[in-house]
């Protein structure tokens, strides 16, 4: 029997980089990048014991596609992109 993950998490301040406060920057972290790494974690060591399964992240197009004031979640969904590749 095979397993999947798919994990994805998003919420987003727009905005000026130096007019988000750090606060919110740390959360909007937390949800965004720690928050599916630390699900996978917990699911991928039962999958190497099983030596069975897949995990997708899935992140934000705003990685690739980014305006001004959305660069902060930019940075975010590329950390997600990276990991894939652990």
């Amino acid at each position: 029997m095979a397993t999947a993950m798919i994990t994805g998490a998003g919420i987003i301040e727009g905005g000026a980089i130096v007019d988000i406060p750090g606060e919110n920057m740390r959360r909007q972290f937390e949800v965004n990048v720690i928050g599916p790494v630390l699900l996978t974690q917990g699911i991928a060591r039962n999958m190497i014991r099983r030596r069975t399964g897949k995990i997708v992240f899935m992140s934000s197009v705003v990685g690739i596609l980014f305006g001004p004031f959305r660069r902060h979640l930019a940075r975010q969904s590329t950390c997600l992109k990276r990991l894939r590749k652990l």
